[in-house]
């Protein structure tokens, strides 16, 4: 008979040994419809490779506190049970051709067992090392691609979590060569310096203000805004001399509150620039505010003096 594992938590194990493996009510998709199972098991066929074997074992430590231990089984080779990638559709069918189609691409597979394991098929309950596997996807084994609103305050490594998505995302960046791929690992790296004060040296982030897309560039002058920018003028500085003009606006808007406004105009001298300045100082509380833009609506150039001007206007109404 076959061989399996299925990880269960260690406080369970006297409980298995004694009275073997209870499952748990799952839904399970075939073909167009969805089987409801009072009790299932999950569990993974015994192959030649260690790493595929237990690939499920980090992934459960994630969210499920405690150590884990592995409890082997056999079942008869006609059993009927599900298997299939964890978040597709799942084909039915005898265990002996379940295990013939996952070894041949085991990484993400599982087999649905929908029903318990009598003690007679227990094997054995046995400790395992608990940093077997991979986590949140088999396509990334160490770390998630974002770092957003999932990763809440206190949660136990934020740190390190948000430290690996930081330099995850900057490999993926410089990898990358293709400009429509580096939308995604642009914003996720935003992502992780929005969820928390950075404690890393911002050397990585200055190696970005090169890359010749602007994507990556745009994703510094959001960075700025999130951590002490009066402390790195010279990033802003750089971000004012930018070529492209998203990249600029960005930086003007998130740099808005944090640097005197006459500041911002003498590193922004571009006149598209100090338009947008005259338009984000609308709501700023600075105190030279009102006496920039009075200086702005006396510029030269319309789209300034426009600008600065429905500011002054704006402003004024809302003290009314």
């Amino acid at each position: 008979m076959p061989k399996f594992i299925h990880f269960a938590p260690q406080k369970l194990s006297k409980r298995i040994k004694r009275s073997g493996l209870r499952g748990g009510p799952a839904d399970v998709r075939v073909s167009k419809e969805t089987i409801e199972h009072q009790e299932v098991v999950f569990a993974m066929p015994m192959l030649r490779d260690f790493q595929q074997t237990h690939q499920w074992l980090r992934e459960m430590r994630r969210w499920r506190p405690g150590k884990l231990v592995a409890v082997h089984f056999r079942l008869p080779a006609d059993t009927e049970v599900y298997w299939g990638d964890y978040h597709e559709t799942k084909q039915l069918g005898p265990l002996s051709l379940a295990i013939r189609d996952i070894a041949r691409d085991p990484t993400g597979k599982e087999i649905v067992i929908p029903s318990r394991i009598a003690k007679k098929n227990i094997c054995c309950v046995r400790q395992m090392r608990q940093d077997v596997g991979w986590s949140y996807s088999p396509s990334f084994p160490r770390f998630r691609q974002c770092a957003c609103c999932w990763l809440d305050m206190g949660q136990k490594n934020s740190q390190r979590k948000l430290r690996g998505h930081r330099n995850n995302n900057f490999a993926r960046i410089l990898e990358t060569k293709d400009p429509d791929e580096l939308e995604n690992p642009s914003r996720f790296l935003e992502m992780a310096f929005e969820c928390r004060e950075p404690k890393l040296k911002l050397g990585k982030v200055r190696s970005l203000l090169k890359h010749p897309d602007f994507r990556p560039r745009r994703a510094v002058a959001y960075i700025l805004g999130q951590i002490d920018t009066l402390r790195h003028l010279d990033i802003l500085e750089e971000l004012s001399m930018d070529r492209d003009f998203r990249v600029r606006k960005e930086a003007i808007h998130e740099t808005i509150h944090k640097v005197p406004p006459k500041k911002l105009l003498e590193l922004f001298k571009e006149a598209e620039d100090q338009a947008q300045i005259a338009s984000c100082l609308e709501f700023c509380d600075a105190p030279e505010t009102d006496e920039v833009l009075e200086m702005l609506a006396r510029s030269p150039d319309p789209d300034i003096a426009e600008e600065a001007q429905a500011s002054i206007d704006s402003r004024l109404n809302r003290e009314d």
